[in-house]
């Protein structure tokens, strides 16, 4: 079968695995379903090539997965998600590659799925694009390709090819922006006419006659027909003219701003939605017939949140606020302005709710709402006037910081492996005893067979000290088990596995670890590391990055807010690293620790994370916990890390993949090889 939906067909499809279909769709019966790439010529191989694909705007967002199969193994590249419904990925196929699949969704059900195009590239074109696309990057790979390291040329090509600027946002979202195809593509997996109402909440605000109309004129060209607005304004002579010009007298009502709650939700059923809006603000053409199908899906959801944009006088499309999923665990999110409320939701909490009625940057921080959040990875509105610059963090729930030697005293063990490294070691200890109150603290250093005398000597002094201990487990290096013999002997009910290679610089820096790693619903909790230059070493790990995880804003300045804002409050993210790691004893305990048989030394951080997650206990990043740490100053730098760790890289790859294409917190449509927002 070929699927098509613009152009001249290069490339046909057929159901590789768990996939049905039919004449205008297919249907996953798993969530990882698979079709197969079918070629009238050899499968391509050894070369890049050029993918464009089109996904349906009513299928959930997902990063599609590109399989190469050779002789007896496979590889796997993570594409980006089609955001405006259509997407390009440029890569490199490998050698003896004899047949490729695709996976374009990870939910059952039915998807719309079309490759646009499919081209090599030679070598020359490749360097090209690359050359004009980040030419730090294309020279690095052409560096590394000269002496040899071709490993490092395909990263550093791939990190020129798939990564660009949010400077060149208008462009890029121009070239992947297709229509919405009612009747072929984009067929409606719903019945419309039992389909909610939806009002929007209307704020003029310093909104010109002119942006009145033109709003009113946008929602009149919804596809999805059941909507209505609500201005609030004092005068109900406000915006007649614009109702007139666009023809919506049925459509639209002034509210007096003091009949707010009385006359918001009149006529209203329990199931339809208040969704406030600018009335200088423009939505696209799909945001109705998405949001509808989206909440077709999620019945008892009370607030969906979406994607959004800046428009400038010059019509530019530009700072796209590509947001992460909502976390029930931490109870906030970086959610913007683009919300849609239930209305039983709203009339339970009236008339308090009102509050929440104004275009908002966040709810974040509003666990009261004890609410069902969704995210909506779409770009569901486009804001006229500046970002928000996130100076200031959003609400948010305190951390609760309490001296660990007053009268609330929570335990904890911290955990240090080491080996030799007298310089490391010391600087960890001796910051330690100075920054952080050891009452009702006990740490476990687990020596690696040290052999270096002054070491060697140190290790003895602390055997001997208060509050410390040593365990002796010389051999191979098997960080996992280090860890785990350690947890096993450990008397607190949370660990707290620190580098040997950290460095205290913050006399509060434990409490809030430990107030979060006993919350019910969260696992492991990570702090923000810093170089020793004190840029951002780690901030959260962001899974799928390099086809395995990585770590995401590395180097801003230490007091940089980050994307949205989110380096300035506690949320939630995927993984951390266990460079510093909190966790309660008997959840550690429950997934049976590291796993130092598939992963003794590499990832064994992250999978503990994600592990902890199929328990229902989330990984949360605080930035108040604020640490020094000298990157792989114990291990060194591994050059080959796919030779070095290959097994390791293998067994995570495969045991995680659907995790890897998919981080919650990480949206899909943001590039996995730039350690800063960049589209991909």
């Amino acid at each position: 079968m070929v699927m098509t939906h613009s152009g001249f067909p290069i490339v046909g499809l057929s159901a590789a695995r768990d996939v049905e279909q039919d004449e205008k769709s297919y249907s996953a019966l798993c969530d990882e379903p698979w079709l197969r790439l079918d070629f009238e010529s050899p499968v391509p191989h050894g070369c890049w090539i050029e993918l464009q694909y089109a996904t349906g705007f009513f299928d959930p967002l997902a990063r599609p997965v590109l399989r190469c199969f050779s002789r007896d193994a496979y590889h796997d590249e993570i594409l980006p998600g089609a955001l405006f419904g259509r997407a390009i990925w440029i890569g490199y196929i490998p050698k003896d590659t004899r047949e490729i699949w695709i996976s374009p969704t990870n939910r059952a059900g039915p998807f719309s799925f079309a490759i646009d195009h499919f081209a090599t590239l030679s070598q020359a074109q490749m360097l090209w694009r690359a050359l004009r696309q980040n030419a730090r990057h294309c020279l690095l790979g052409i560096g590394a390709e000269l002496i040899g390291l071709r490993h490092f040329a395909k990263v550093e090509f791939k990190k020129a090819l798939s990564a660009q600027s949010f400077a060149t946002y208008n462009e890029w979202r121009e070239r992947r922006t297709r229509q919405l195809d009612l009747d072929q593509f984009d067929v409606p997996r719903t019945d419309w006419t039992r389909g909610p109402h939806v009002r929007f909440l209307g704020f003029p605000d310093g909104a010109s006659a002119a942006d009145v109309t033109r709003l009113l004129s946008e929602l009149d060209t919804q596809s999805y027909p059941n909507w209505s607005i609500a201005i609030v304004a004092p005068s109900k002579d406000f915006a007649f003219s614009a109702r007139q010009d666009a023809g919506l007298s049925t459509k639209l009502a002034i509210i007096s701003p003091d009949r707010l709650g009385a006359d918001l939700l009149h006529g209203l059923s329990d199931d339809d939605f208040i969704a406030p809006i600018a009335m200088s603000d423009s939505i696209p053409a799909y945001s109705l017939p998405v949001f509808v199908e989206m909440g077709s899906r999620h019945s008892k959801t009370d607030i969906f949140y979406g994607d959004e944009e800046f428009v400038g006088k010059d019509g530019r499309h530009f700072a796209p606020q590509l947001r992460p999923d909502w976390s029930a665990a931490v109870g906030m999110g970086l959610t913007g302005t683009a919300t849609f409320f239930r209305v039983c939701f709203l009339k339970e909490r009236m008339p308090s709710a009102i509050e929440w009625l104004r275009p908002a940057e966040n709810l974040s921080g509003e666990t009261r709402l004890k609410a069902e959040v969704a995210h909506i990875r779409r770009v569901m509105r486009s804001r006229r006037g500046a970002p928000p610059a996130y100076a200031h963090a959003p609400h948010t729930e305190k951390s609760g910081r309490v001296s660990i030697a007053s009268g609330f005293s929570p335990r904890a063990t911290l955990i240090i492996p080491t080996k030799d490294r007298f310089d490391l070691l010391s600087t960890c200890v001796e910051s330690l005893r100075r920054k952080t109150c050891l009452d009702g603290i006990e740490i476990i250093v687990v020596d690696n067979g040290t052999e270096q005398s002054q070491a060697r000597r140190l290790l003895d002094q602390l055997a001997h000290e208060p509050h410390f201990r040593v365990i002796s487990r010389p051999g191979a290096f098997n960080f996992a088990s280090f860890c785990n013999d350690a947890a096993a002997e450990a008397l607190a009910p949370v660990l707290m596995f620190l580098n040997n290679d950290t460095e205290i610089i913050d006399e509060t820096w434990l409490e809030p670890l430990l107030h979060w790693a006993q919350r019910p619903g969260v696992g492991a909790v990570g702090a923000k590391l810093l170089y020793p230059n004190g840029r951002v070493q780690h901030a959260g790990v962001v899974l799928g990055m390099g086809g395995r995880a990585g770590h995401f804003e590395r180097t801003l300045p230490k007091d940089d807010p980050g994307y949205l804002g989110r380096l300035r409050v506690p949320h939630e993210v995927s993984s951390v690293t266990a460079a510093c790691l909190a966790v309660e004893k008997r959840k550690f305990d429950a997934v049976s620790g590291f796993d130092a048989v598939n992963l003794p030394v590499e990832l064994n951080d992250i999978d503990l994370c994600l592990r902890l997650a199929e328990h229902g206990w989330a990984t949360v990043f605080v930035p108040e916990s604020v640490l020094i740490h000298r990157e792989s100053a114990s291990r060194g730098i591994v050059l080959h890390p796919d030779k070095t760790y290959g097994r390791e890289h293998m067994y995570f790859r495969t045991r995680w993949i659907h995790r890897l294409r998919d981080d919650r917190f990480f949206h899909p449509a943001l590039s996995l090889h730039a350690i800063y927002p960049a589209l991909e």
